[in-house]
């Protein structure tokens, strides 16, 4: 077990106020075994850096910390894929550097690796500083091992959060299905996540808390302008619709519940927001690229009127399709 080294990957960018207290949880760390910590200085325009400097210039521990930078700010995604390019543990470990975990973090989290398990990633518990108002949240239970296309189902069924941090994954895994995120745009953790879920073969619960995750004014989250984000879930989402039918992924009715509940989600807000034109251009996006026949996805309703309604759009011509879409978002928005 101890021989297992994990790599802590820490994106730094403008978290002056928080770095200090996330890198005094990584010292604090039980784990006997081997842990390198990787922070990728993404080129803020603050004194995160100076503060990390300053900190690591005091340290001295057992721990390997290891200072990335890039030659200009590249974003989120990019400085995980640096982490991952540059990390040399059996399993990586995503932290971002606003946020904290608990001493016993890794220890707890590694602790199935004892019982001989070879996981393609292990997902524990967290708990939230801030609002807590529709965050996703871990319900399978502890101790339990997911295997096979029952990691994939229980995702798009909601059951386990798509955010990458908290998750600790086999390193040869990710790289073997080129797990990295994509570059340039927000939400990339709902990619990542879904393509994870697919590829996977077996995935181990932990629910102890080790992470806290930290809610704040001034965070990407936080702070992006709703129109930016609606546009960057439309990207998500097309590259979704594209891996689909890459992979050749099958046609479930609890894969149409999902990528109807996201396509909805996205056409909901941009009817709020957008000019009509870039509406329709959303719109027309998302159903041209969608990888199945709108048939085949209104069948996999099971006969639930309701949603028949909600996608009658997909089977209707264009033109006469959006229009409904239209008038179906205009008449249920007030009750949303």
């Amino acid at each position: 077990m101890n021989d297992i080294k994990v790599s802590i990957i820490i994106p730094v960018y403008n978290v002056q106020n928080y770095i200090e207290e996330c890198l005094k949880s990584v010292i604090r760390q039980t784990y006997k075994g081997a842990i390198e910590c990787i922070l990728i200085d993404d080129c803020g325009n603050d004194e995160s850096m100076e503060i990390v400097e300053q900190f690591l210039g005091r340290y001295n521990g057992k721990i390997d910390f290891k200072i990335l930078h890039h030659d200009k700010n590249r974003g989120l995604s990019a400085a995980r894929n640096t982490g991952i390019d540059n990390s040399t543990g059996d399993y990586l470990y995503f932290l971002d550097s606003d946020d904290e975990i608990t001493p016993d973090c890794i220890e707890n989290i590694t602790s199935p690796l004892r019982q001989n398990y070879n996981p393609d990633f292990i997902i524990g518990g967290y708990d939230i500083v801030g609002k807590k108002d529709d965050v996703p949240r871990l319900t399978l239970a502890s101790g339990i091992v997911v295997r096979g296309n029952d990691i994939f189902e229980t995702f798009i069924a909601g059951k386990w959060y798509m955010m990458a941090w908290n998750k600790l994954c086999n390193r040869r895994f990710l790289i073997d299905y080129n797990l990295y995120f994509k570059e340039g745009i927000i939400h990339e953790d709902d990619l990542w996540s879904f393509q994870l879920a697919y590829h996977a073969k077996n995935m181990i619960v932990s629910t102890g808390i080790g992470y806290i995750y930290k809610i704040r004014e001034g965070s990407i989250t936080g702070n992006y302008r709703m129109d930016k984000s609606i546009r960057n879930y439309i990207e998500v989402l097309y590259c979704i619709l594209e891996f689909i039918k890459s992979e050749g992924i099958k046609l479930t009715p609890q894969l149409n519940q999902f990528i109807q509940g996201q396509m909805y989600f996205i056409l909901f807000s941009a009817y709020s927001i957008f000019e009509k034109n870039e509406f329709l251009k959303a719109y027309y996006r998302l159903r041209t690229h969608s990888s199945f026949s709108p048939l085949d996805m209104i069948k996999c309703n099971k006969f639930n009127l309701k949603k028949y309604i909600r996608d009658l759009h997909l089977i209707l011509p264009d033109n006469i399709g959006v229009k409904f879409e239209q008038l179906l978002i205009s008449r249920m928005r007030p009750h949303l």
